[in-house]
């Protein structure tokens, strides 16, 4: 490689690091503030992430690599980027049926700057460690930090990069059992299912890094980046996201199947439990109302809200379900409805397949099985064949995480730091797949 290259990689590998780093972090800034009463405004006004601005340079940096001669695309990196610029274009055309056109437009322009990224990482040149290297600095950061949460019982003075002031009493998520409250692990993020739903797809997605280091003591540090974050998705207390995990690890085991007839995997294995038998001793109390609504009010709260907004759903798909109600618009229809409403709730359903389908119309749901089925299958296709490298399984695996995660949430498309991190797996997906495709037998690749 010439200087100017390695030079340039070196620049959007540090770049990326920072990039995956800060996309959890909810600090922003409000550029134009566009008030719907007492809708969240992080849902329809300007704003403005670290996040952002980091994939902004990132993007720039990518002109000076746009003379070089790209490669070919292979058929899924051709079907999936399809399937991601039909979903730019339909954000875009919902400009035209929306409540409010100006919210959807501010939300076509965050989607937009993410299939610019998308395209970009399927491209810049990038020694093979760096994506695992960056997924392994999130986990472990995010998972160290949130750990520290629940065992002190408050925040850790990162307000700077937008920790919040956290306290174990409402108004906070938190959980309840045995005249106990426990604040529920936040890290540096919006909510506790948020980074519950990163910790556990980065899990999967960092998870052959266990079978592919070479030195012990990076296996070493792989082992302790597993740990720290999987006790960090367990504080999260997030159900779905535990759930997501555990799908997404049989996904993963089931792909890469080879790769289990190894002491490396006992070894992980073994950690898991330990962390997890912890985990089960220490937070019985409160494990029990978790798991049983009617011993918990808030969780019985959030269920009727969520069954509640899934209803409101499927009332504006009948009235709007040909072209949808506008990208970004869901809630704000819902401000109509307020005095007619059980329980007064301005929230997006927690339902991926439903809010795309009233937002966007019939084709917006479409899209979206369509980004869910086809990994899977073409990841299992070549398993099949036994010609899928264990990143590719591994980042197919953590799309079925957040797959999961969107049949009880709505994070992954309204709030920003899901956005960015569902589409930033989209990319290491992508990328990973030029490898898959051409050459089969490879156990190891570019995007690696």
């Amino acid at each position: 490689m010439s200087n100017r290259t390695n030079i340039l990689s070196w620049v959007m590998s540090s770049l990326l690091a920072l990039y995956v780093l800060t996309v959890p972090w909810p600090y922003v800034s409000v550029i134009w503030r566009i008030a719907h009463e007492d809708y969240y405004y992080v849902f329809t006004s300007l704003i403005f992430h670290w996040a952002d601005l980091l994939a902004l340079l990132l993007l720039v940096c990518g002109i000076f690599a746009w003379r070089w001669p790209f490669q070919s695309a292979t058929r899924p990196q051709m079907i999936m980027l399809g399937l991601l610029g039909a979903l730019l274009v339909l954000t875009a055309l919902s400009t035209t049926v929306a409540q409010d056109p100006l919210v959807s437009w501010i939300f076509t322009g965050h989607v937009l700057l993410l299939f610019g990224l998308v395209l970009l990482l399927r491209h810049i040149p990038l020694p093979s460690y760096v994506i695992p290297a960056v997924f392994g600095l999130l986990l472990l950061f995010q998972g160290g930090v949130t750990l520290a949460q629940v065992v002190t019982q408050d925040d850790v003075g990162l307000q700077l990069i937008g920790e919040f002031d956290l306290a174990p009493e409402p108004g906070y998520s938190v959980v309840f059992g045995a005249e106990q409250t426990w604040l529920r692990g936040y890290g540096v993020s919006p909510h506790p299912n948020i980074l519950g739903s990163i910790l556990a797809a980065g899990l999967v997605a960092f998870f052959p890094a266990l079978w592919r280091v070479e030195k012990p003591q990076w296996y070493g540090l792989a082992l302790l980046i597993l740990a720290v974050a999987f006790a960090g998705l367990l504080v999260t207390f997030s159900r779905s996201a535990w759930l997501g995990f555990a799908v997404g690890l049989v996904t993963l085991f089931a792909l890469q199947w080879r790769q289990l007839f190894q002491w490396r995997t006992v070894t992980a294995g073994g950690v898991l439990a330990v962390v997890g038998l912890i985990f089960l001793v220490t937070a019985a109390p409160v494990l029990f109302a978790r798991f049983t609504p009617e011993e918990g009010q808030e969780v019985t709260q959030s269920i009727g809200e969520r069954e509640l907004l899934i209803d409101l759903a499927w009332r504006t798909i009948d009235e709007n379900g040909v072209l949808g109600m506008g990208a970004g618009n869901f809630s704000l229809r819902l401000l109509d409805w307020r005095s007619d409403m059980v329980i007064p709730v301005i929230h997006p359903v927690h339902h991926i397949p439903l809010l795309l389908t009233a937002e966007l119309g019939w084709l917006g749901g479409f899209l979206w099985l369509g980004l869910m089925v086809f990994p899977v299958g073409y990841g299992a296709y070549e398993a099949w064949h036994g010609r899928l490298s264990p990143w590719f399984a591994a980042y197919t695996a953590a799309l079925v995480v957040m797959c999961m995660s969107d049949l009880y949430d709505h994070f992954s498309w309204n709030w920003a730091s899901g956005r960015m991190w569902r589409w930033l797996l989209f990319a290491v997906w992508i990328r990973e797949a030029a490898v898959g495709y051409k050459s089969p037998n490879s156990a190891s690749s570019s995007a690696s």
